[in-house]
């Protein structure tokens, strides 16, 4: 190893101290560690990591839509019967993941926290605690960015979780571990959004300090001072400092310059129109939203957004953006069963949760579902969380009185021919 490598090794290693990170000289993973946890420079010249990305407002705002409405979804778990229905039942493990998975958080705030990580780094880990008896005592939230994930290099089959914990670096087997995972290739660590989209992340910070900085320099377009002769020391630090004196924040905007010793003035090489900084920022918004699939209405970006469209727009964010999430967890959660009830238990969100907010909307697919014999009376009232009727029929499935099988029809149609003319059918 030549000299300049173990600086470059040596420098990493003392930076990553800061960072809780521990590797050696000849560690191959360093740069994947660096990355995740220091971030990836850009060539805007930002770095990207977990908390750069988040000061986008747009990437801030995809990442709490998800995590919130994940978090606000009611879920409960079923039992699989005889007959090929499903019955909500009180399962060891909903306490767990929907109440209390931890002594540090509500259900609520642990979706959240879950679908943060799979929202921004594509990958959401949890360790997992379980009773004498199997049954999942508790579950624990990691940041994905402090987790690697390998195979078992003496089998070469069982995965192995690698947790970055006060400096060192602790081995867990995928038994101890939930890994939900998003879109990748391979299917085994899911793809970064924060690692695949790093400059275009990057290309928003920079725009967000451009225009912090234009602020700051009174919104006027730098400007070129030129002088006929060669300056002092002296006179050159004099002239930079009453110049920014005079003419530097928004208090001195529009003043009058004082030039001396035949200075001119070169207006700025470029505007920030001439730069298109407002469409630029406008794109950055709608990249943010194509990364995390998300319709640009959903965080107040209305430019497409019209009263005809709207109530389509949301619709395909339940079903194109959210789905995915849902079906992710519902089918993840197999693993936290104990074997023997994996066959008989499963996980399933509220879909209908999403209405809560819509009155009529919820009422209407009441409607429909009673009128088509799908819900009971009573089982309504249970999704609107009230007291169930004793009154008579309120358990009862009921149809339309004008719907029949189609088998019928044809004796139907023989029946009321042989009815007197002009009598009721």
């Amino acid at each position: 190893m030549n000299i300049l490598k173990k600086l470059a090794l040596w420098s990493a290693q003392k930076a990553a101290a800061y960072s809780g990170l521990s590797f050696t000289l000849t560690d191959n993973g360093i740069n994947q560690k660096l990355s995740n946890t220091l971030g990836t420079n850009t060539a805007a010249g930002k770095v990207i990591n977990d908390s750069s990305a988040m000061q986008v407002t747009a990437f801030f705002a995809c990442v709490r839509l998800l995590a919130e409405t994940m978090g606000a979804m009611p879920s409960a778990i079923y039992q699989t019967q005889k007959n090929g229905n499903a019955e909500k039942v009180d399962h060891p493990l909903s306490e767990v993941l929907i109440h209390q998975p931890n002594s540090d958080m509500n259900g609520l705030e642990y979706r959240e926290a879950s679908t943060s990580n799979l929202a921004a780094r594509g990958n959401a880990f949890s360790l997992i605690e379980r009773r004498g008896d199997g049954n999942v005592l508790s579950l624990y939230p990691i940041p994905s960015s402090f987790v690697q994930v390998r195979r078992d290099a003496t089998t070469n089959f069982e995965m192995l979780y690698g947790i970055q914990d006060r400096g060192h670096i602790e081995w867990y087997p995928a038994e101890k571990i939930w890994h939900r995972k998003g879109f990748s290739f391979g299917g085994l660590v899911g793809l970064s959004p924060i690692s695949c989209a790093r400059e275009a992340l990057s290309l928003a910070l920079a725009g967000e300090e451009f225009n912090a900085r234009l602020f700051g320099q009174g919104l006027m377009p730098s400007a070129r001072v030129s002088i006929p002769a060669w300056l002092t020391d002296p006179q050159r630090k004099i002239a930079n400092a009453k110049l920014l004196e005079m003419h530097t924040g928004l208090q001195n905007m529009n003043k009058p310059m004082l030039l001396e010793g035949g200075m001119t003035v070169e207006s700025g090489l470029l505007s920030p129109d001439d730069a298109q900084f407002l469409q630029l920022r406008q794109f950055t918004v709608i990249e943010i939203c194509r990364l995390l699939g998300i319709k640009p209405h959903m965080i107040a970006s209305l430019e497409q957004a019209t009263n005809n469209n709207i109530e389509q727009l949301s619709l395909e964010f339940v079903t194109y953006t959210m789905l995915p999430h849902i079906r992710r967890d519902e089918v993840a959660t197999r693993k936290l069963f104990k074997p023997g009830d994996r066959s008989k238990y499963f996980y399933r969100y509220n879909f209908e949760g999403l209405l809560r907010a819509d009155s009529a909307a919820r009422a209407n697919l009441y409607s429909i579902l009673l009128q088509n014999g799908v819900y009971s009376r009573n089982e309504v009232r249970a999704l609107e969380n009230r007291n169930r009727s004793e009154a008579a029929g309120m358990d009862d499935y009921s149809v339309q009185l004008n719907m029949t099988l189609v088998q019928f029809l044809e004796q139907m149609a023989t029946s009321n021919a042989k009815k007197p003319q002009g009598a009721q059918p």
